[in-house]
């Protein structure tokens, strides 16, 4: 719960003090019945947001960020780390991966959710990390103030530069004020807070509605979107009816009741349906083709993903399985067209029928008419039927069925194995600071040494017709272009010489994935070139660098393009959006692995001033060589005076990550303006695949053993299915992973029982 209860009363007092326009002494008078009741209504809309349960922002930061001409704002709630987790105004709360362990993390937390009998095999998807744009951390009473007078977001300082939010406030209706209002009580600036209500109230004024009545609607708005999107994550049927409920109690006649009632009966008849009643996933379930479609059927109300959203995840679909079941399906299907039962992707069974039969048909005949667009629907679908009967059904997506488990290993076959500190399930990859990045897809190898693994290598269950699928699913090409530092165990450099760039060296990464983090090795020649240390390009060695010393300072792993090297010289241009700069360097300090934990260069200190202009040439002496080019966006940055010398400025400003030292004309700068009081800092996918088993459970702590060398190269993170080569060979089977690049790494399951 908030704190706007605690002072709710105080703000109270407030409003009808300044409503009355009197002070408040002993002899003041009480305020009139109207102003009284739009007080009454003031109070019961704070009061709304706290009674809704939504959190505090006491203590919380308020971060910005530039999306395109807008600007976005938000509250940044705790998170696990590696995740970023946003309230917004309109009271959505988003969870972002920013690193490859919170994108574990979330997929983890997902996977938790769903029940036992909804967990497909899970082999663990690629995490999905999201590149967000730099957050700026804002006052939340002056860009709120801005937005309140119409005098915009005044400039925001990051860095000690500024980032320029745009100035124009966003749509906001009465309820949003209120929002806002409630905010401002609870972190004690009750003029704003009472400023914002009467905006609120003129909102209101043109709805006819008090602004406790928009609130309620709004909450109640609110309810039903988070509910719809919860129910796709497992939300229980039983929870998401009560939630509802209480709901269409805050205002049963207001103008968001016939929403949540429609959304309440139509879970109360989901909730009145027999369960089903079987498992048609568990591969020791026999049942026969008609038993099986039957059970699917019934299981439409619970798939999550909508017909035009369906993916391979680690959760059963009935829908998919309904389309891998053919021409045998669709009577089936036919008899539930009229089925108005809601299913958690928001679907009707009916739809999703008309969805299956229409993917079937179209499997099985591309040449086919669609059924979505078909004049009489029922019609072509019984003339379907009549003319593709199930014992025709060529498609053959079902393979035949595998033999049994057998047991053919000695269950001693996991004993004595060495156990590296990092396969152990809650080890903490920070521990780890080397840090590399994958350009392309390519081969893998378990071993310094040993054999290479292709990376296309599909899934040894998979067909044909599977694999032709999936290719058409993604480009490859696409999907691997995207760079995510990567943690380096071992970066395969002899100590007693300089870091090799050529195809004999190899490294040795530790790729998480949702389920299991591998060990593999992969060739230097396939990992992006970078600075290792912290560099500074100059156009001249200076024989002593200090803090003031010309040039461009960019951290380890910087984005920093490199020539051939040459006689222990490299050229490097660092090529970034508004800075360009080109120097030579060391030799020695260029790898393909680095270390961001190292400190990077001081940054100079002197007065603020601003640049002026779209383009500056900054030299290493006035009048002297080039040290970089810039070019601003919005003609003018922040920056750093550190020395004058006659019409000449020695200037520092930070850009693009990267922070330049150079003398500038000075007419190209001025004063800086004063501190407008927003002060901030820095803040700073993957693909399920096509499995048919056998598989084998593996639970947290399942040891990963290449079987050619007995060497751990990986664990089980979390608990889940892995697809066995072949039978699963118990009690040590052979099962295929995601490692890095490599779609279906065979390695040995050592659960821990057997590890001891």
């Amino acid at each position: 719960m908030s704190v706007v209860g605690p002072r709710v009363l105080q703000l109270v007092a407030l409003l009808a003090a300044a409503s009355s326009g009197c002070r408040a002494t002993s002899a003041a008078p009480e305020p009139p019945v109207a102003e009284t009741a739009a007080i009454d209504h003031r109070a019961a809309a704070l009061r709304l947001y706290d009674e809704a349960g939504y959190p505090s922002v006491v203590g919380l930061e308020r971060v910005g960020w530039v999306n395109g001409d807008s600007s976005l704002y938000a509250w940044r709630l705790d998170a696990p780390p590696g995740v970023l987790r946003l309230l917004f105004d309109d009271l959505r709360t988003m969870e972002l991966a920013v690193t490859q362990e919170g994108a574990a993390w979330l997929a983890r937390a997902r996977r938790e959710r769903v029940p036992s009998r909804f967990r497909a095999p899970f082999e663990g998807e690629a995490p999905h990390v999201h590149h967000i744009p730099e957050l700026v951390a804002v006052d939340f009473s002056a860009t709120t103030r801005g937005w309140l007078t119409g005098d915009g977001v005044p400039e925001t300082i990051l860095d000690g530069r500024e980032a320029r939010f745009g100035g124009r406030s966003p749509r906001m209706d009465a309820a949003t004020w209120v929002v806002q209002a409630a905010w401002a009580a609870m972190r004690g600036d009750d003029s704003l807070a009472h400023d914002l209500l009467a905006r609120a109230e003129l909102e209101a004024a043109d709805t006819r509605s008090s602004i406790d009545t928009l609130m309620r609607a709004r909450m109640q708005r609110v309810v039903a979107r988070d509910v719809r999107v919860e129910l796709t994550k497992w939300l229980p049927w039983s929870e998401a009816l009560t939630r509802l409920r209480d709901a269409l109690a805050l205002d049963p006649e207001g103008p968001a009741a016939p929403e949540l009632r429609a959304l309440v009966e139509r879970i109360e008849h989901r909730l009145a349906l027999p369960e089903p009643d079987g498992d048609p996933f568990d591969p020791r379930t026999s049942l026969d083709a008609g038993a099986r479609v039957a059970l699917l059927v019934q299981m439409l109300p619970e798939e999550t993903e909508g017909p035009s959203s369906m993916r391979y995840t680690d959760e059963w679909h009935p829908f998919m399985h309904l389309l891998h079941e053919g021409r045998s399906a669709v009577p089936a299907l036919a008899a539930r067209l009229d089925d108005e039962t809601i299913s958690r992707s928001g679907e009707t069974v009916g739809m999703l029928a008309l969805s299956a039969i229409d993917g079937i048909v179209h499997l099985d005949d591309p040449e086919a008419g669609s059924v979505y667009t078909s004049d009489d629907r029922y019609g072509m679908i019984e003339e379907w039927i009549r003319t593709h009967p199930p014992d025709e059904d060529a498609r053959g997506r079902r393979p035949p069925p595998l033999p049994p488990p057998t047991t053919a290993l000695p269950t001693t076959w996991g004993e004595g194995l060495d156990v590296p500190e990092w396969a152990t399930p809650g080890f903490d990859l920070a521990a780890l600071p080397l840090r590399a990045e994958i350009l392309r897809a390519g081969d893998v190898s378990m071993t310094r040494e040993g054999p290479w693994i292709a990376a296309s290598q599909p899934a040894p269950a998979a067909t044909e017709e599977d694999e032709e699928d999936d290719d058409d699913d993604e480009d490859d090409d696409d999907l691997w272009r995207v760079a995510v530092a990567t943690t380096v165990i071992d970066d395969g450099v002899d100590p007693h010489a300089p870091p090799s760039l050529g195809d004999g060296r190899r490294v040795r990464l530790l790729c998480e994935a949702a389920g299991h983090r591998v060990a593999t090795w992969l060739p230097a020649t396939r990992l992006r070139v970078t600075n290792r240390v912290p560099l500074l390009l100059a156009p001249r060695r200076p024989e002593v660098a200090d803090v003031n010393t010309p040039g461009v300072r960019v951290p380890a792993g910087s984005n920093v393009r490199f020539a051939r090297p040459r006689r222990g010289r490299v050229r490097a241009s660092y090529l970034a959006p508004q800075v360009q700069a080109h120097a030579s360097v060391d030799a020695t300090s260029i790898d393909v692995v680095w270390n961001p934990a190292l400190p990077e260069l001081p940054v100079p200190e002197g007065d603020a001033i601003e640049l002026l202009g779209n383009t500056f040439t900054f030299r290493d002496a006035p009048g002297g060589r080039v040290v970089a080019r810039l070019s601003l966006e919005h003609g003018a940055e922040s920056a750093t005076l550190l020395e004058q010398r006659g019409d000449d400025r020695l200037v520092y400003v930070e850009l693009d990550r990267a922070g330049v030292v150079g003398w500038v004309p000075a007419a190209a700068t001025r004063p800086a303006a004063g501190n407008t009081g927003l002060v901030g800092k820095g803040g700073r996918g993957g693909r399920g695949w096509r499995m048919w088993g056998p598989w084998a459970f593996l639970p947290r702590g399942t040891l990963l053993v290449d079987e050619d060398t007995r060497t751990v190269v990986g664990v089980v993170a979390w608990e889940g299915h892995y697809e066995c080569v072949g039978a699963c060979v118990e009690p040590i089977p052979l099962v295929t992973v995601r490692a890095c690049e490599a779609d279906s790494v065979r390695l040995r399951a050592v659960r821990p029982a057997m590890s001891r």
